[in-house]
């Protein structure tokens, strides 16, 4: 019969299969924000979990937890989280996200602590069902065949966009290949299956054109070469050799399929054309990630030794993003419309919210895991296969630790989830055969001895308390994140002002520290012409987040109670913090205007056109501009601008007359 102890164990188990297989597709695609859905899995599951162990003890069952360095570091790592949220410039948001690092942790103790027989190959093997599942969506979108994502473009998959795909592929690509080599011949299925596996992986790879991710595995293939040699795997390839040649020349003819102009090819750029625009130094993904490092370490400097708080990069990253580009002014035309809410660039932001003692932290657990790698396979005792599992798990990670660089994994929750639990493996493979066993620590064992009742009552107590956590915790915010998209198609595609403001009401309800919700809801009650209400709305967005549209909002809020100066102030503070703001110039303007003042007007639009910045309303602004010239009677000067923006405005365009009948009526001497 199978002990109590046992069946915790599967059961814990098959709640990992559950968050890495199915929790990707369990995807609820009308929601505010996609990686609610991830947080959503990662929480609930966890909290599951959390209950099932805790339950366990209540029971009078004894746990016995691993004391392992790799246990200590994260546990220790934990607590300086906590610690910042004495000195977080937004306890709240720091709060929230120190709940997601909690589950991270967890899942990467649980992985330590798991009683599963032969663990580390079995949770890799459940990485790998998952990677081939999410590849092969991922193929079938980009061809049309599944469109259920087909809003979010031609390259997305379960778990989001392409660098988030491409991202968790790479983190399995090198275990897929592993168990590929390892698989006996006369089990083809199985041999097959890992073929297959790690062809669609890379297809998928090279589809999604992530250069980060290409950097990361060209960067580690060295490394690869170095330990395949160093722990004497060589055979294992020579072994193989003839089914290695045919698995070259498959990823060989795809790669040419994906770098030249072909009907499978369906990518405005082929992967050489994707690949050397690295080099190039007009390059806008590139100078804007410059531009984000740069103001990352603005921040840095600001507060170095703590940092800002946990989650709250975005909060806090507006003034330093001004600072730099006062240095570097000539990196304004390469600013983003879209809201700086991560580093893109983990190291960079892990110091720039927790410090660089918190990023110590991590550097120091991230070189235990290369410490403990490096000598399980350089151990003479350990078997070559062993090995080369363990290879693949570590390649993997390295991977996915250089992509940090260039992205935010840690951000994304199924990502972040993944590593953790990743990063627990790096204890499940312990080595087994040393003599020494007096270098091992004891198990911490737990165990209360609690009466019948007590445990009735301590049971049912444990029930409420986490059913009512994660109902306020988990799932109100999700439910807001869902009705904030409904308030969205309310407003954008019904038009029915009213029930979106009913929709993000019942939003902000849910989650009033979601800044996003509160600036959708700001924006509704002005379009309403509700500005009182609109204003008290953004300044509670203000709190949670940093959105160029905030300020605007407001000043089109005091505009609309005949409060200029106010207005004026809102725009002018939307305009440094966000340069490249285009509409703020132009709604200053319009004040200025407004006021009679045409020649401050007329210095708000000729601000935007000197920023060099390639717009649609660039042949607007220099109409306005003559037509400011106009009423302050300087006729040349208002003809010169009429003919600049006859120039510049686009062939058919209405403008075009408007611009000709005002040069018509000009009578330049």
């Amino acid at each position: 019969m199978m002990s109590i102890k046992n069946i915790s164990s599967k059961i814990i188990l098959y709640a990992l299969i559950f968050l890495i297989i199915l929790s990707p597709f369990l995807v609820y695609k009308y929601v505010d924000y996609f990686r609610a859905n991830q947080e959503l899995w990662v929480k609930l599951i966890s909290f599951f979990i959390l209950f099932l162990v805790l339950a366990k003890i209540i029971r009078g069952e004894s746990i016995a937890l691993s004391r392992d360095q790799l246990s200590l570091l994260l546990i220790i790592f934990f607590l300086y989280l906590s610690l910042s949220l004495l000195y977080s410039s937004s306890r709240l948001l720091s709060l929230k996200f120190l709940f997601l690092f909690f589950c991270y942790i967890s899942l990467s103790l649980l992985a330590i602590n798991l009683t599963v027989n032969n663990k580390n190959e079995l949770i890799i093997k459940i990485f790998i069902i998952s990677a081939f599942l999410i590849s092969s969506y991922t193929i079938l979108h980009y061809y049309g065949l599944i469109r259920y994502f087909a809003e979010f473009g031609p390259i997305f998959s379960p778990i989001g966009q392409k660098n988030w795909t491409s991202n968790f592929l790479a983190l399995v690509l090198p275990s897929t290949f592993a168990f590929y080599l390892l698989e006996e011949a006369e089990n083809k299925f199985k041999r097959y299956f890992y073929a297959i596996t790690t062809i669609i992986i890379y297809t998928t790879i090279l589809i999604c054109q992530s250069r980060g991710i290409w950097i990361s595995i060209l960067l580690t293939l060295p490394l690869a070469f170095l330990l395949i040699k160093k722990a004497k795997l060589t055979p294992i390839f020579i072994k193989n050799r003839k089914n290695l040649r045919y698995l070259l020349l498959i990823l060989i003819v795809i790669t040419v399929i994906y770098s030249t102009e072909n009907p499978l090819n369906k990518s405005p750029l082929t992967i050489p054309e994707r690949a050397f625009s690295v080099f190039e130094r007009e390059d806008a993904s590139i100078n804007m990630r410059l531009i984000m490092l740069g103001s990352s370490l603005k921040m840095i400097q600001a507060r170095p030794l703590g940092g800002f708080g946990l989650g709250t990069f975005n909060l806090n990253y507006p003034p330093y993003q001004v600072l730099y580009l006062q240095e570097k002014p000539g990196m304004i035309k390469y600013l983003s419309d879209q809201n700086v809410l991560e580093a893109h660039n983990e190291y960079a932001q892990f110091a720039a919210e927790i410090g660089l003692a918190g990023l110590l932290l991590f550097l120091i657990i991230i070189l235990f895991l290369y410490k403990q790698s490096r000598d399980y396979l350089r151990a003479k005792e350990i078997e070559p296969e062993k090995k080369m599992i363990k290879l693949g798990w570590f390649l993997g990670l390295n991977i996915f630790l250089i992509h940090c660089l260039f992205t935010f994994p840690f951000h994304v929750p199924f990502l972040g989830a993944s590593f953790f639990l990743w990063l627990g493996l790096a204890n499940s493979s312990p080595l087994d055969n040393k003599e020494d066993k007096k270098e091992v620590a004891p198990d911490l064992v737990i165990h209360l001895d609690l009466r019948k009742t007590v445990k009735t009552f301590s049971l049912a107590g444990l029930i409420l308390i986490l059913v009512v956590s994660a109902y306020l915790f988990v799932i109100e915010p999700y439910l807001a994140t869902v009705y904030s998209f409904r308030g969205q198609v309310a407003t954008l595609v019904d038009k029915d002002l009213d029930q979106a403001i009913n929709y993000f009401e019942k939003a902000v309800s849910l989650d009033p520290n979601n800044g996003r919700i509160w600036l959708h809801l700001g924006a509704t009650y002005f379009n309403a012409n509700f500005p009182e209400e609109a204003l008290v709305a953004l300044e509670q967005a203000k709190k949670y987040y940093s959105d160029k549209n905030i300020y605007r909002n407001m000043a089109l809020g005091y505009s609309q109670l005949g409060k200029k100066e106010e207005a004026i102030t809102r725009l002018e503070k939307a305009l440094y913090l966000y340069p490249h703001y285009i509409r703020a110039y132009h709604d200053l303007a319009s004040l200025y205007v407004d006021e009679g003042e045409y020649q401050k007007a007329i210095e708000q639009w000729e601000r935007a056109i000197k920023l060099g910045l390639d717009f649609e309303e660039k042949p607007i602004f220099l109409y306005y501009i003559g037509i400011a010239w106009q009423r302050m009677g300087e006729s040349e000067q208002a003809y010169n601008y009429f003919l600049k923006a006859l120039i510049e405005a686009p062939d058919g365009s209405p403008l075009k007359e408007e611009i000709e009948e005002e040069i018509q009526k000009i009578d330049v001497k």
